[in-house]
């Protein structure tokens, strides 16, 4: 069988875990849609099998499809990202309208109306109802945000390295800054020592811009090694790439601190999260014991943007830190 069939099949069987990942997919309509035979399937492509049965990831496969065929995998992970994010929205908003209507029909009924004439055994029906309709949305929504987890998944774990991307790394050590708060306890001398920090990044940063030069910013939580993201990331194309550690908190920072960067610039901006307690105090035991209270808890609030924001960013993405990271 020729490559270009294996090809199909490939792109076939991703593109329908995209479009569907809770669905089960047969065999039978992967071959119809490839215009091959079961026969030639199970002769030339069993191999296939364990990921049309979700038995295997499909991020193994992608090492087999060319760069334009990953790049169009990946805006369809970001359209369906977006699509079931739309999706989760608008079912929390009509199911907040439907609530507050409800609330809003018994009150005017028990206000107009004489109680005593009131059945309440027909108000019992219809609460009845109305909650397991309630119940019935909340799991629409549940199953819609773990349809959203998986493709999210699926997006991080794309393989495409390029070890021939030319990088550098901008990182400033703050520890000095750290210890000289915990020996001093100025909050003003800490600020004033930390805002003179992020400028020196800045500006190294800006040194090294050119015209097509992808600029990774790393909003540094105190979550996880900033040297393994580095290590870990999946670079999109062959421009020069900075990398730049960038520790900064409120809304106001990060916007006062992006429109200093060079215009000429990409930027791409990277902020991890942790959804444990336990992982989040385990990383911070073992990579920032120095971090003093007052930054951490800055940390623990720090803005997430969004595209809507208009920082002048290419992108926007966070990540989960797992307690290996």
């Amino acid at each position: 069988m020729s490559e270009d069939t294996r090809n199909r099949l490939i792109k076939l069987i991703v593109r329908e875990r995209i479009e569907n990942p809770s669905k089960k997919l047969l065999i039978a309509d992967i071959c119809k849609r490839a215009s091959i035979t079961r026969q030639s399937f199970h002769r030339y492509h069993n191999d296939l099998k364990p990921y049309i049965k979700g038995e295997r990831a499909i991020s193994e496969l992608l090492a087999e499809i060319d760069e334009q065929s990953d790049n169009e995998i990946l805006n369809d992970f970001y359209r369906k990202s977006v699509e079931l994010d739309r999706e989760i929205s608008r079912i929390k908003d009509s199911h907040r309208r439907e609530i507050k209507a409800l609330e809003n029909r018994l009150t005017t009924s028990l206000m107009n109306d004489d109680i005593s004439l009131f059945n309440s055994e027909e108000l019992r029906i219809r609460l009845d109802k109305q909650s397991l309709h309630n119940n019935k949305l909340v799991q629409r929504i549940k199953n819609l945000e773990m349809e959203l987890a998986v493709t999210k998944s699926h997006v991080q774990t794309v393989p495409h390295k390029n070890p021939l991307t030319e990088f550098t790394v901008i990182s400033e050590d703050l520890n000095p800054i750290f210890k000289n708060y915990a020996a001093k306890k100025d909050i003003e001398l800490f600020e004033s020592e930390k805002d003179a920090a992020i400028e020196q990044i800045i500006k190294s940063t800006n040194k090294l811009c050119s015209y097509n030069t992808v600029v990774v910013v790393f909003v540094d939580r105190y979550l996880c090694s900033f040297e393994k993201f580095v290590d870990n990331y999946i670079f999109s194309s062959q421009s020069p790439h900075l990398f730049v550690r960038l520790p900064v908190h409120t809304r106001t920072e990060l916007r006062i601190a992006l429109k200093k960067f060079n215009t000429k610039a990409v930027l791409k901006l990277y902020m991890p999260y942790a959804d444990s307690e336990t992982t989040q105090k385990a990383q911070r035991r073992f990579y920032y014991n120095e971090v003093p209270s007052i930054e951490l808890e800055a940390a623990d609030k720090a803005y997430l943007p969004t595209i809507s924001d208009q920082f002048s960013l290419q992108s926007i993405s966070s990540f989960k830190v797992n307690s290996s990271d």
